[in-house]
């Protein structure tokens, strides 16, 4: 899952580098274009795994708390660990065995634990690093682009 979360980070990093290159632009803008898109990158993992406790199959297509049931401890989920490893010390000691009934309540105590307001919060902080290195680059419909899709970050469904 790690490999998985590197490449998502990379891509993003690699899509700004090559916008940075073609547009044949300094090593200083190339530096601020891959720190860019690291950010971002981060960012919209963490939102990824955000979603997995906010969202539904339904809307994600795909199933919600699969990372939980596969030992994959994501953002939300350690926040709220951090704040009491003893309440879910009876659930994570399962790895993968964990029921769905069990699943469900890790969900219930990540949210109680503010968990996933922490990890917005976490995600939110990525985001801010990428629009303020965004605003360092030329002004122009690029650059507006970017920032754009920066902020939609914020308030993805999906």
């Amino acid at each position: 899952m790690k490999i998985s979360r590197e490449k998502l980070l990379n891509f993003f990093r690699l899509a700004c580098l090559e916008g940075a290159y073609f547009g044949k632009s300094s090593s200083e803008i190339s530096t601020n274009a891959a720190s860019i898109g690291e950010n971002i990158g981060i960012a919209f993992q963490i939102y990824d795994d955000i979603l997995d406790y906010t969202s539904s199959s339904k809307i994600l297509k795909k199933p919600v708390l699969e990372d939980l049931a596969q030992g994959v401890y994501t953002s939300p989920l350690l926040f709220a660990l951090a704040k009491d490893p003893l309440a879910f010390a009876p659930f994570l000691d399962k790895k993968q065995n964990i029921s769905l009934e069990e699943i469900k309540k890790v969900g219930n105590l990540v949210h109680k634990l503010d968990g996933v307001k922490d990890a917005i919060a976490f995600a939110k902080s990525y985001t801010e690093k990428a629009l303020a290195d965004i605003d360092k680059l030329p002004k122009n419909d690029v650059t507006s682009s970017i920032k754009k899709l920066t902020h939609s970050l914020l308030n993805r469904k999906f």
